[in-house]
């Protein structure tokens, strides 16, 4: 008991004359005489946590704050709470906050994911976990914490007493424009009092909306005519970002960042930067404490590396899922949903389906009493889709409960003993490795028991695809989606990834495919993770294709790196920086997000080094050449070369040689070198990341006597200081386990030189001073890896303004594209008109990725002529109609054709005929297969290496097990035949920037 319940507790007894334990007294006595701790509301959140503390846990969160709380220039920099999925981030953080207001913060301000649903979680989860610091509820001795969502304040704001009494103030608010003005307003106007008070901001999934960067134009340039020719563009911050700035600024707060995928925030710049609009503080960690993962944590560990063990409970984990069922689950594609229980091309959703009931009917068993599942669905963000999906399940589930009724569907049950079977396995290798102790019923009596699900309607499918549906889903008092009936399938997309939890999960199906697959997106999605009931484990399952497991399991041994380096004290280091690893079709994280930084791509065999800089004239460097030099050749292993030269170095003669080298470079921009100023600590920096793959070996290679230019004929700096042959052959064959460093010798003398652009001569040399440049060769087996330092070298860029050419045209009726081969060469010089009959021709094909550039569409799917019903016939933009085109063209006046992507690109202007003069074509392609592909292929891709764009074949399986192969006869690839009327305008080889405005078409043929 509490002293406070205490003390009712004898007044009670008093106020009715009743006798008091002397035990009572005794213990409220004893509650007054303790002494009152110097961490009132960290030792009371301790008390009553759910579960204890561990040690780990208690230093992660105490050497957190005492890092939040250290003095030092960067105080203001953020530091970062690094977590697993689900892994308690949310409680360590909660600590956090209390043992800061413990040593001094006033208010805590926590930063949520901009949807009403997280925001209404955290509230919730915050109004749970706080209240001991009710002030109805709170101990004498212990502060009253006072919880607030910012729209409760937006019009009242705080009473002032509240902060001048000692109590403490956590505000939870949306990472969204309006919240931001809200939070701002609250600091700015209603209460500046609060400008007085210690501010801790706790920005929760802070890779999230809280760094983006956009790109804005300046100023047209302009030829010798005042023509504009090219616009000057610049990046600023995105609004969101922009007001958190603001907030970070004007009340001078520490910045604790929180989040499981950290990639965009290692990836910023080193320091502070000036963009477009002003002054952008520093969102670089400057430290990071890892947050312990708990013993009831299932993670990557068990669903990608303990999975690949033949004995484990983990081993059926992963469920394969052919590319054909994802693709019909955003197709919308009629004809499934008749019989889809009958299609080969929808096994793999059949059997999740199957698989999941008899997962809930079995955990159900086991504990013999209800026990509530989840399942969820995660395809695509479409909400058509989505519906389509509901559709599709739903006619699924018909099946299976036609099956359990007696209609002896030979497809069904074979669906129910591979589940079962795949199951009793997974338990018998749980019981044998000693994770769970559970028995496995009969499979008559989950059959029974699944009889009864459907009977009791004891099974939901909802649609989970907009923000107001989680936030009415949420249950009061934990913020977790509540689970009602005993299955819950849930058929959603983004909305159910970030912060929502979803318990007892048992069923992921998953088939988002990009081109390529973003790691901070992705592993957000993994809603899986978390504490889990092993018990749970032995029937939970991932549905999704071979391709994609794969990159999830890439993308998990990346993040696992990660964490790895911050375990083993790498980041205390000096010259180590944190590297984000990346792959074939993976990349970290949105290119908004990091656009103004430098970053640098780590590969295998690279070659890294200074470039552009220029060493300091004699008087200065000379001597500090002669004890570099000195300092080379008396190192252990100068002695001991082997026939090319090559010996072993330590990290620490290596990293100090490259310091005093740095000592003789000079940058200024007399010598146009500023942006390259970092490259020493650059290559430092991946001098350090190698040596992690090296078991800390290095070599080193000296050359003597090198005579290199400084500045090439065209301009441009000299990059290639090693000779090809002679240096570096020998260290790429040296560096294979480990890196190996060269340092050339030159002479640096001064010499003058033939430069293109001036008509004299000019100082190509050096200052006439000996010096070293070093050239480092990573590794064979280095992983590649992304990493950045400083910002980047060039935030402006300039693109091609297109003002001259669409003057007097309206903008919405030009198509932009891109087009591959010559302009010129196909359509013409500016000035060209075709006749009535001779019209050039440019076709492009309908595909699902690009129609919206060709045809109406509403909400995702194209809009048909009136006499084309969507029927079971539909399939989308694939839809053949008996070979009459079904849709409505977009009616373009003008075609803007971009040759090629290039850093230089031609832009022509083409003036286009009515429409009514094009003409629509079926071109499909098919691979060996029969099923649907681009018919143009110009690089020559083997047929069935290309992108399915449809599958066209399918195997129809009776109740009995016959099969009969079906050939879909309603699937086309359309052509759109534009005729060209005249070219209206042409700009050869303009620079572009990163941010083009054009579609990002496929280049098609001429």
């Amino acid at each position: 008991m509490t002293l406070k319940d205490i003390d009712k507790t004898i007044e009670t007894l008093e106020k009715f004359g009743l006798p008091i334990d002397p035990k009572l007294i005794a213990e409220r006595d004893a509650l007054r005489a303790k002494p009152t701790s110097e961490t009132p509301i960290y030792d009371t959140m301790k008390a009553h946590a759910s579960f204890p503390l561990t040690k780990e846990k208690c230093d992660c969160i105490e050497g957190t704050v005492s890092d939040l709380l250290a003095d030092g220039p960067n105080a203001t920099d953020p530091g970062l709470l690094l977590g697993r999925i689900q892994c308690g981030k949310t409680d360590t953080f909660e600590n956090i906050i209390g043992l800061a207001f413990d040593r001094g913060i006033d208010i805590a301000v926590i930063l949520t994911k901009g949807t009403n649903a997280l925001l209404d979680q955290t509230v919730k989860r915050l109004e749970k976990d706080f209240e001991p610091f009710d002030e109805e509820k709170h101990e004498p001795g212990v502060p009253v914490v006072r919880i607030y969502d910012i729209h409760e304040l937006k019009e009242e704001g705080i009473t002032k007493s509240y902060t001048t009494n000692g109590q403490k103030i956590i505000i939870a608010c949306m990472k969204q424009a309006t919240n931001m003005d809200y939070l701002l307003r609250l600091f700015r106007h209603k209460c500046p009092f609060l400008l007085d008070k210690k501010v801790l901001v706790v920005d929760d999934e802070a890779d999230f909306a809280s760094r983006n960067y956009l790109t804005v134009k300046n100023q047209a340039v302009t030829d010798e005519h005042g023509k504009p020719m090219a616009q000057d563009v610049e990046n600023k911050l995105a609004v969101i970002s922009r007001k958190i700035d603001e907030f970070r600024e004007l009340t001078k707060c520490l910045y604790l960042q929180v989040t499981a995928t950290p990639y965009a925030l290692f990836l910023q710049p080193d320091e502070e930067l000036y963009l477009k609009d002003g002054h952008v503080l520093s969102f670089k960690p400057r430290f990071t404490r890892l947050v312990p993962t708990h013993d009831k944590y299932i993670g990557g560990k068990q669903f990608f590396e303990e999975s690949q063990n033949d004995d484990s409970m983990y081993h059926e984990l992963f469920c394969a899922v052919t590319p054909k069922c994802i693709q019909v689950l955003g197709s919308g594609y009629q004809r499934y949903l008749t019989a889809p229980i009958s299609s080969e091309n929808i096994l793999g959703l059949t059997y999740s389906l199957a698989s999941y009931l008899m997962a809930t009917a079995i955990r159900n068993l086991q504990e013999g009493e209800e026990y509530y599942t989840s399942a969820l669905f995660h395809v695509d963000i479409s909400k058509d889709d989505h519906e389509y999906q509901k559709k599709l399940i739903k006619r699924l589930l018909g099946d299976i409960d036609a099956y359990l009724k007696g209609n002896n569907d030979q497809r069904v049950a074979t669906a129910l003993k591979m589940a079962y079977d795949s199951f009793t396995l997974s338990n018998q290798k749980g019981v044998a490795q000693g994770l769970i102790d559970t028995k496995m019923p009969s499979l008559e009596e989950v059959k029974e028991f699944l009889k009864g699900m459907f009977d009791e309607e004891h099974i939901h499918v909802k649609v989970v695809n907009s923000d107001t549906d989680v936030k009415n889903m949420l249950d009061k008092k934990h913020g977790e989606i509540k689970l009602h009936p005993l299955a819950n399938i849930y058929i959603g997309g983004n909305i159910l990834d970030r912060g929502i939890t979803i318990k007892n999960m048992l069923c992921f199906f998953y088939g988002r495919d990009p081109k390529t697959f973003q790691t901070d997106t992705v592993l957000q999605h993994a809603r899986f993770y978390g504490a889990r009931n092993l018990k749970d484990m032995a029937v939970t399952r991932l549905h999704t294709t071979t391709a994609i497991h794969k990159i999830l399991t890439r993308m998990h041994q990346l993040d696992e790196d990660l964490r790895r380096w911050f375990e083993e004290g790498k980041d205390k280091m000096e010259h180590s920086v944190p590297c984000i690893g990346y792959d074939k079709g993976i990349k970290p994280c949105a290119t908004s997000k990091i656009k103004v930084s430098h970053t640098v791509s780590l590969k295998p065999q690279q070659r890294i080094l200074p470039v552009g800089h220029q060493a300091g004239k004699p008087e200065k460097i000379g001597a500090l050449d002669k004890e570099i030099q000195k300092k080379i050749q008396s190192l252990p292993g100068f002695k001991h070369q082997d026939a090319d030269g090559i010996f072993e170095i330590s990290r620490e003669d290596a990293m100090e040689i490259l310091d005093m080298i740095q000592r003789t470079y000079v940058y200024s921009s007399k010598f146009n070198n500023l942006d390259a100023k970092n490259d020493i600590k650059e290559l430092q920096a991946v001098l350090a990341r190698c040596v992690d793959f090296s078991d800390g070996k290095i070599y080193a290679l000296v050359r003597e006597n090198r005579d290199m230019k400084r500045i090439r004929e065209n301009g441009g700096f000299v990059d290639a200081p090693d000779d090809g042959r002679t240096d570096l052959k020998p260290a790429r064959d040296k560096a294979q386990t480990a890196p190996v460093l060269m340092f050339i010798h030159e002479n640096g003398r001064k010499q003058k030189g033939v430069v293109e652009g001036y008509s004299k001569p000019v100082e190509v040399g050096w200052q006439g001073a000996p010096f070293y440049w070093p050239v480092l060769v990573t590794p064979a087996n280095l992983d590649k890896t992304l990493f950045a330092l400083d910002v980047k070298e060039k935030n402006k860029a300039v693109t091609i303004s297109l003002d001259d050419l669409l003057q007097d045209i309206d903008r919405e009726d030009v198509f932009f594209g891109t087009y591959s081969g010559d302009l010129l060469g196909h359509f013409g010089p500016e000035g060209t008109v075709y006749e009535d009959g001779e019209w050039k021709r440019e076709t492009r094909r309908i595909k699902k990725t690009t129609a919206s550039r060709y045809i109406f569409m509403t909400n995702g799917e194209p809009d048909t002529i009136e006499e084309f019903e969507k029927d079971d016939r539909y399939r989308g933009v694939y839809s053949r109609n008996e070979g009459e085109f079904p849709f409505i063209l977009k009616p373009w006046k003008y075609m803007l054709l971009r040759n090629g992507r290039n850093t230089t690109s031609d832009i022509m202007l083409l003036e286009l005929t009515d429409p009514e003069e094009w003409e629509v074509v079926e071109r499909p392609g098919y691979n060996s297969k029969g099923d649907l592909v681009d018919s143009y292929n110009p690089y020559d891709i083997p047929e069935d290496k290309l992108p399915v764009l449809a599958y066209v074949t399918d195997t129809q399986v009776d109740k009995n097990l016959n099969k009969t192969t079906y050939r879909d006869p309603h699937l086309t690839l359309w052509q759109v035949e534009y005729k060209i009327k005249s070219v209206k305008g042409f700009k050869p080889g303009f620079r572009v920037s990163d941010d083009w405005t054009f579609a990002d078409d496929e280049e098609d043929e001429d």
